[in-house]
């Protein structure tokens, strides 16, 4: 049995993103105000019921569908076996994309902001750019050994470099 949800008992939300937390407790509130259950029943052949289709057509069907399935499988199995690859697993599966035969065409400019104002952009793209010089002066430093100086204000400064190895001196005593 699964939960029957009614369209109205369903939240208009403005935002257009929200954060994993924000949706769990939506999805939270839904279901405190959905207690009635209904049975969900899953017919591979509905379609072919609706159509009256005959019985020995449905079984010609089905097994069409089967052996489309299995020639694919085997397909497949063949170019994974060739570039040496395994069965993607069910995590990679959930989070690959759905088009994975699409590449984008275009390429162009990074986008550092979008503003109506060309003054305003131009002088935050100038800002930005001199904190990026700024940070990487800082890192160069870091790297030599002078870690006197702090990152600038916004910018996540990376992990400090290994400037020695310990474990050489850890051995001696």
């Amino acid at each position: 049995t699964v939960r029957r949800v009614f369209r109205t008992v369903v939240p208009f939300m403005p935002k257009r993103f929200y954060s994993e937390h924000e949706y769990r407790l939506e999805i939270r509130k839904v279901k405190a105000l959905c207690s009635e259950r209904q049975t969900l029943t899953i017919s591979p052949d509905a379609w072919m019921e609706v159509l009256h289709v005959p019985e020995q057509a449905r079984r010609t069907t089905n097994k069409r569908i089967l052996e489309e399935i299995g020639r694919r499988e085997a397909e497949f199995r063949a170019i994974r076996e060739e570039e040496g690859k395994t069965v993607i697993g069910q995590l990679a599966l959930k989070s690959a994309h759905l088009d994975t035969e699409y590449l984008p065409t275009r390429s162009g400019k990074k986008v550092w902001c979008i503003s109506d104002d060309i003054d305003l952009r131009a002088r935050y793209i100038e800002w930005a750019k001199a904190i990026k010089h700024k940070a990487r002066e800082v890192y160069e430093r870091w790297k030599t050994g002078d870690l006197s100086l702090p990152f600038p204000p916004g910018v996540f400064p990376p992990t400090r470099p290994i400037l020695a190895n310990m474990a050489p001196l850890a051995l001696e005593y």
